[in-house]
């Protein structure tokens, strides 16, 4: 049973209910919502909130989303959530989707899933050596490995982020990352909506689109960020 797990809450502190933002049109978070339906190799799609009743303007609209499930556990304790979720769908793997990315690609998430099995890998990722925008992290991880790292947590920052206990103990597991096949670095580019101004990107380049947002794959994407620092090159490499 495979799951794609999207991680999501309203009390953001640098820009408080990014996920029910309007992004031309639709929530942030329905744009992404809209993009994963076109998964194929994964059973369902969940949303991960927290159980507190600042998220729960966050769990009714997911709750009105045909096809999307939803699962509600620690704030804090993030990797608590994401091991409960787990359990509670009875998932052998967890695909790792950040709710502020609108633009994840699902063919490169398939590919992924695909990677992870062939490589027989207990963590596949392509953050540990960086090569694709930030907003298009995809992280595929057994339960099973995920059950063993979350009974050696300690620290609180391994609670807070879902794999950080895994790069910081590299020698427990199988981990495989991916990386750009063409050897190509796209980190320059920021595809994620951190801030208030990343906003007002992301709703650019959802405008910029227009009918294809839904369908558009890397190379899309690419070149509509790039139109978008053509027209505004003070944003461009800006930290969020």
């Amino acid at each position: 049973m495979i799951g794609v797990v999207i991680f999501s809450r309203l009390n953001s502190s640098r820009l408080p209910g990014k996920a029910l933002l309007d992004m031309d049109g639709r929530p942030l978070l329905g744009y992404l919502i809209d993009r994963l339906r076109y998964i194929k190799n994964a059973d369902r799609v969940i949303v991960a909130t927290s159980d507190e009743t600042s998220d729960d303007t966050l769990a009714a609209f997911v709750e009105q989303q045909d096809g999307i499930s939803l699962y509600r556990g620690c704030l804090d304790d993030v990797s608590g959530r994401a091991l409960g979720c787990m359990r509670a769908f009875d998932l052998d793997v967890m695909v790792r989707i950040c709710g502020d990315s609108p633009f994840e690609i699902p063919a490169m998430i398939d590919h992924m899933i695909e990677l992870r099995e062939d490589n027989d890998a207990e963590l596949l990722t392509n953050v540990q050596d960086r090569t694709y925008p930030s907003g298009l992290s995809v992280e595929v991880v057994s339960r099973d490995a995920y059950e063993r790292a979350y009974s050696q947590m300690s620290e609180a920052v391994d609670f807070e982020h879902v794999t950080h206990y895994f790069y910081q103990h590299p020698k427990q597991f199988k981990i495989v990352n991916v990386v750009r096949e063409d050897g190509g670095d796209l980190t320059h580019l920021n595809l994620c909506v951190d801030t208030a101004q990343d906003l007002k990107r992301a709703s650019w380049i959802a405008q910029h689109l227009g009918d294809n947002l839904e369908h558009a794959g890397l190379e899309e994407l690419i070149a509509a960020t790039e139109a978008w620092y053509t027209e505004h090159p003070e944003d461009r490499g800006k930290a969020t």
